[in-house]
């Protein structure tokens, strides 16, 4: 028989083992729950991409003015097919049938749409703003926008493929740059080459913003009744200060009051030249019988230039779509001025129509000695307008200042981004273990994709400002 003394000291170590197994009991349930909620943490932003991405690129592979509905039910079937843990993630509709342009029932829905109205400095998801990409077919019409550099660039369209594309392109900067345009060559199937060219010196202009409308050429009328037309022709005209005459193209369409917006789309001569229209005479607005398109050098004293591709746009004025692209053709009073006597003109955009890209074309020359558009400024599309000024090249004289002129704009909605948020209880696994209720832990995840337009493909989106009224 132990002495008593060592029977006391086993009782004690019994003890001990005891409670040091409770407590190494709970520390392996904390790491397992701990594990497990970490697992069901990414399950959940795992699900929630699925449904945000496959709503976002169902929503603008349809033609998002024909509802949300549909791609709403895609994103909740994703997350049902992806559950965290075993349960099932459900999602509501959070759908207004009819509250457009989203059709968004709350802004703290577990769905909700809007447009990628916004992308430097800060990205903006605004839900007050229509969106779309445009569909393949039709038109196959795509907004865009880049950032020159010291070169030609190229811009791929992988997702897409045109038998005859037509692009043009709008720069944006402010009085302090030289004025400068866009120049395009080898436009192909999925491509197109730019550069943004400084009509002084001939040289590549870096770090211009550019907007883009790149579609199918053809003769178009929409399912909610918009008119277009794109088109492309060889010019041998070069209109200059003096000599307004350009060269007239036929409609494929009646128009009540058509805007023309176009660019020269070919580099045989490295000089520059700029695209302009107008309809009766050179002072005159292209008219629903009247249309004259060409390029002209403004008051360069060389006017000699090689024949270049000219293609032109054409919209009935108004708002619309372009197939799924959301759309608002404008034109402006006599009123836009240049640079050196005007701090530029705000075309206005109506309530609920597009504001996140823009091309602009003047049409008519007043002025006589040729004048350009731009978009003025750092931030110069938005829901309050279109920032337009005009400039002049200063090849004969230094001044930028230019009389009144009109100017055609159009305005494109951006990328389908979709919001998919979720919430879940997840009850510990050692609950049944250790005998007693334990509360349940309440995991949040919120996903926002877009869908990119250019390569037709939907991507996850960090966004700094979240608009939603």
């Amino acid at each position: 028989m132990l002495p008593e003394w060592n029977r006391k000291k086993r009782g004690i170590a019994t003890l001990w083992t005891i409670l040091t197994l409770g407590i190494f009991v709970l520390l392996i349930c904390y790491v397992v729950e701990a594990g497990r909620l970490f697992l069901a943490r990414q399950q959940l932003v795992t699900s929630l991409e699925s449904a945000a991405m496959a709503a976002a690129k169902d929503w603008c592979q349809t033609r998002p003015e024909d509802g949300t509905l549909g791609s709403r039910q895609v994103a909740i079937d994703f997350a049902a097919a992806n559950p965290v843990l075993g349960q099932t993630v459900t999602l509501d509709t959070n759908f207004a049938p009819g509250d457009l342009p989203n059709e968004n029932a709350s802004c703290d829905g577990d769905l909700v749409y809007g447009a990628l109205s916004k992308e430097s400095p800060e990205v903006v998801f605004d839900t007050t703003q229509p969106a779309g990409c445009g569909l393949k077919d039709g038109p196959n019409a795509v907004a865009l926008d880049r950032v020159s550099e010291t070169g030609w660039q190229t811009v791929n369209l992988c997702g897409r493929s045109y038998e005859c594309m037509i692009v043009v392109a709008t720069p944006n900067y402010d009085a302090a740059t030289t004025p400068s345009v866009v120049r395009i060559r080898d436009t192909g199937s999925s491509s197109f080459d730019f550069f943004v060219q400084n009509t002084t010196t001939g040289a590549p202009e870096p770090n211009i913003p550019v907007n883009f409308i790149v579609m199918e050429a053809g003769v178009y009328t929409a399912a909610d009744g918009m008119k277009m037309e794109a088109n492309k022709y060889e010019s041998t005209v070069t209109d200059r200060s003096g000599s307004w005459v350009a060269e007239n193209q036929p409609y494929g369409q009646a128009y009540a009051n058509p805007v023309v917006i176009g660019q020269v789309m070919s580099f045989r001569d490295p000089d520059w030249s700029v695209f302009w229209s107008f309809g009766g005479g050179n002072r005159a607005t292209p008219a629903g019988a009247n249309l004259f398109t060409g390029k002209h050098v403004g008051e360069d004293p060389d006017t000699t230039r090689a024949d270049e591709t000219i293609g032109y746009i054409v919209f009935e004025a108004g708002s619309g779509h372009m197939n799924g692209l959301p759309v608002f053709a404008g034109q402006t009073p006599d009123i836009v001025r240049g640079v050196g006597n005007s701090a530029g003109f705000t075309a206005s955009i109506p309530s609920g129509d597009p504001c996140r890209y823009a091309v602009a074309s003047q049409t008519g020359e007043a002025g006589g000695n040729g004048s350009f558009v731009f978009l003025n400024g750092p931030d110069p599309v938005s829901s309050a307008g279109v920032n337009l000024i005009l400039d002049e090249d200063q090849l004969r004289d230094n001044e930028r200042s230019h009389t009144t002129e009109v100017v055609n704009y159009v305005t494109f909605g951006g990328p389908c981004v979709v919001r998919a948020r979720a919430t879940i209880e997840v009850p510990w696994l050692c609950d049944n273990f250790l005998g007693c209720s334990l509360p349940t832990t309440t995991l949040s995840a919120e996903v926002i994709a877009w869908h990119d337009c250019d390569s037709d493909c939907p991507k996850t989106l960090c966004v700094d400002r979240f608009i939603c009224p």
